[in-house]
């Protein structure tokens, strides 16, 4: 007889470890979530215990939920590739998606139209200021221009509404453990002064960056970091 936490069907346990397995690695690889949550499936299955993934107040998937955003894999206007972070501006609901592997971040309004907001909308990535390359995290403001988080050029990109190209707003670009630099920038915010907050992956720390930035001479604030790495 099999343990029982919660009911939900085998099948999603199979669909989360493959998503998992398929899931194309960055150069940071794969991420610790992602290698204990392999485990933990490995563990459930090996013991066929049935459960479900419950959030804050025990809240469920809705298993009669409809797709949004996405019309399968690709680099159409309508599709993703391997979306991760995502967005909603509050004055102007406004859905932004961080679609990674199309190195661009699409965005998409109330009315059902789908534009891009950063990076080239036909997903070709690069380091120059009109490219992006692997975002991972965007916020916006209510005069639809974007912060992203551009992961694999180790910076975050500031683009304005309509805008062909962006510009450096926190980091330079190389990879490193100095205060003018990120090691896999992976989330972003911004504080009510809109100086700007970066979870700095492998350098194990969150900086604070001024609204003002000066390529010379700005330096991120280390405002938390993780002391088993100091």
């Amino acid at each position: 007889m099999s343990d029982r936490l919660a009911f939900c069907p085998e099948l999603q346990l199979v669909i989360l470890r493959n998503c998992l397995r398929t899931a194309p690695r960055r150069k940071a690889g794969y991420s610790f979530f992602s290698l204990h949550i392999l485990k933990f499936v490995s563990y459930v299955q090996k013991r066929n215990i049935l459960f479900e993934i419950l959030g804050p107040g025990n809240l469920k998937w809705s298993t009669t939920g409809i797709t949004i955003m996405g019309n399968g894999y690709g680099s159409h206007s309508d599709q993703l590739k391997f979306p991760e972070g995502i967005f909603i501006e509050p004055k102007t609901q406004i859905l932004y998606v961080a679609d990674v592997s199309n190195n661009r971040v699409q965005k998409l309004y109330p009315n059902g139209e789908i534009k891009t907001a950063a990076g080239q909308s036909n997903g070709a990535g690069g380091s120059t200021p009109d490219k992006l390359y692997g975002p991972v995290d965007i916020v916006a403001d209510e005069n639809e221009n974007v912060y992203i988080a551009d992961l694999s050029n180790q910076r975050i990109q500031f683009w304005e509404k309509n805008s062909k190209s962006g510009k450096t707003v926190a980091g330079n670009g190389s990879r490193g453990s100095a205060l003018n630099e990120f090691s896999y920038p992976t989330r972003v915010l911004l504080d009510s002064k809109k100086n700007i907050l970066v979870a700095d992956l492998q350098n194990q720390r969150v900086t604070n960056w001024s609204n003002t930035y000066d390529p010379k001479t700005s330096l991120g604030t280390i405002v938390a970091v993780n002391i088993l790495y100091l």
